[in-house]
Formats: structure tokens, C-alpha cells, sequence
């Protein structure tokens, strides 16, 4: 999906809530774009239709995957629960922030500051809930300028396919495509490993006292 504004509306995040007020269910999806901040989109028919993506101002976002759970506590209350930078243009920080109806968002845990290092960035965070604890794992690596290239790397792809739209077929059968595309991409990071942070599920009762 593209937009003029936001570009590639790409690695769509999902979680089902049901709002205490509402008690009517929707599904949220979040996206990262070039446009400065996410964009989302609600299903109320438990995915079937969307409405039309738009941005939400809130939340900040460089182009940066983020990850969205439907985190349920202590007593049974439930909440979304979103990992991102809240960024225009460098991931960092990382944070995880709240929300009890999918509309207005508040950020309870850093789970990295901004960092003091040039180019230090945390990206693709993952969540889930296990227990009583929120485990979120991410990328932790340097971004370098263009200057800085590590290298390259050369990489091709071939699709193939069966005849006439089968889904199914012999090897001998596969259609394949004659020119295999061959790419050559600079290395700009510098990858330095993955962390994994955990933390107790927050108090949704006692959150939405304070909203």
C-alpha cells in the first residue's frame, strides 16, 4: 500500500482491543512510513475491512518498524501496548507506551534513552506477554553516514513458478524466469547485537484512573 504523503505504508503491526468504555472490540494496525509519524487503520468486522489509513500525529515515527501487543494484566484488564522511537528522524530512543482505547497514547518504560553515541540506533523491537511480563527484544546497531560504507553486498534472486497457475508442481515443471535480477547494495550499519528487555505488565485499572 502507498500513500503520496507517507510512501510505503510497510511491516504492518496488529493486535485486537476491547475497550472497557466501548465493550465493542476493533482491530488496530500500525505502520511505518516516511512521513514522520505511523499511520493506522481499524477493522470493527475482526479484520475483514479497513478504513483508510491516516496518520496518527501522536506518534512519531523515522521510517522505523514498530511493534504493537494487546498486553491483558493482573485483573483481567487489557491495553495495547506499542514498542517505537518516538522519532522523526533517528530510532532512538525506544520506548514502550500505552493506550486503553487505540486513540491517545502515553509512554510508561524507556527501554533505551537517546543515546549519547552518534548513530547508535534500536530498531525492530518484538513484543509479547508471557506471565505477568512484558519481554520485547530488539536490534541494537551503529547507522553510518554515507561516507562511512562498510562495503557491498551482492545478491540475485530467480522466481519460478508452475505452469498455468498451479500450486503445485513437479520440479521438472517449473516455469523459470529468465533473467535472474542480480542487486549490489552498500552496507551502512554496523550490527552489534540483539537485546532483550523484560518488565512487569502495567496496572490498566489503575492507569486509566490517571488518563
Amino acid at each position: 500500500m502507498t500513500d503520496a504523503t507517507a510512501g510505503w505504508l510497510i511491516e504492518g503491526t496488529v493486535a485486537e482491543l476491547t475497550p472497557a468504555v466501548t465493550n465493542r472490540p476493533f482491530v488496530l494496525q500500525l505502520f511505518r512510513t516516511k512521513d514522520k509519524r505511523l499511520w493506522g487503520s481499524k477493522s470493527s468486522d475482526g479484520g475483514r475491512s479497513w478504513w483508510v489509513p491516516e496518520p496518527i500525529a501522536a506518534l512519531k515515527n523515522p521510517n522505523s518498524k514498530v511493534a504493537l501487543a494487546k498486553v491483558v494484566d493482573d485483573n483481567g484488564h487489557q491495553g495495547l501496548v506499542l514498542a517505537y522511537n518516538p522519532s522523526e528522524d533517528v530510532r532512538s530512543p525506544l520506548v514502550l507506551a500505552y493506550s486503553l482505547d487505540g486513540f491517545s497514547w502515553t509512554v510508561f518504560a524507556y527501554l533505551e534513552k537517546p543515546s549519547t553515541v552518534s548513530g547508535r540506533w534500536y530498531a525492530y523491537p518484538t513484543l509479547v506477554q508471557h506471565g505477568g511480563m512484558i519481554y520485547c527484544s530488539y536490534t541494537v546497531y551503529d547507522h553510518l553516514e554515507a561516507q562511512d560504507t562498510m562495503g557491498t553486498v551482492h545478491y540475485s534472486h530467480r522466481v519460478d513458478s508452475c505452469p498455468q497457475g498451479s500450486t503445485v508442481c513437479h520440479e521438472d515443471e517449473l516455469e523459470i524466469n529468465p533473467r535472474p535480477t542480480t542487486l549490489k547494495r552498500h552496507l551502512r550499519n554496523v550490527f552489534l547485537g540483539i537485546k532483550l528487555a523484560v518488565l512487569p505488565t502495567p496496572d490498566f485499572q489503575s492507569l486509566s484512573v490517571q488518563v
